[in-house]
């Protein structure tokens, strides 16, 4: 709302590393905490959840599906990087500057991406993955919006969070992944 308090940030540190080499990363991080319900602030936080057995079932067809054309199935795991900063604002943030970013008190940033712990960032980011997959010739499924069906590509898709595990032939993994990396940071 014009004129609130803006919101604080924070900086979060994780190690991914192990025993033998540190792998720091740092993140800037919103404080926005649920202080009134969804309904007053008119901010939904829901972002859907995938039936595991929904994975089992990638897997199980993956050993049992005739080869498409004599090809083989293959399963295809993309972690999406920096998900959430992927994902355009659709209400207006105002936050504290960090420190390091040189100015002083009276400055505020206006976020025009979405960052890690604001309440609305999860449902922003499955909107973000329906459009990608959509583009690359994805349905959404009527049970759950986090499996994905292409007819042409013969592929099925599950999603949670940022992790994307599709089954497809072997033949269209290429172009799956280059459709993919081109709206989103991605590790295969």
């Amino acid at each position: 709302a014009p004129g609130a308090k803006p919101i604080g940030v924070r900086w979060i540190d994780s190690d991914k590393g192990d025993a033998s080499q540190r792998n720091v990363r740092s993140r800037l991080v919103v404080q926005e905490t649920k202080r009134v319900s969804e309904l007053e602030s008119g901010v939904a936080t829901f972002a859907a959840t995938p039936p595991l057995e929904a994975l089992r079932f990638l897997f199980s067809l993956a050993m049992t599906l005739a080869r498409p054309a004599g090809e083989e199935w293959v399963i295809v795991f993309i972690d999406v990087s920096r998900a959430h900063p992927h994902c355009d604002n659709v209400r207006r943030i105002v936050i504290e500057l960090p420190a390091e970013a040189g100015f002083s008190k009276d400055h505020v940033g206006v976020l025009v991406k979405c960052l890690y712990g604001q309440r609305d960032a999860s449902q922003l980011f499955e909107m973000k993955v329906l459009e990608v997959l959509s583009e690359v010739g994805f349905a959404q499924g009527r049970f759950s919006p986090c499996l994905y069906f292409s007819q042409r590509r013969k592929a099925r898709t599950w999603i949670h969070g940022d992790d994307i595990v599709t089954l497809m032939p072997r033949s269209g993994v290429a172009s799956f992944v280059e459709g993919v990396s081109k709206h989103l940071m991605i590790k295969v």
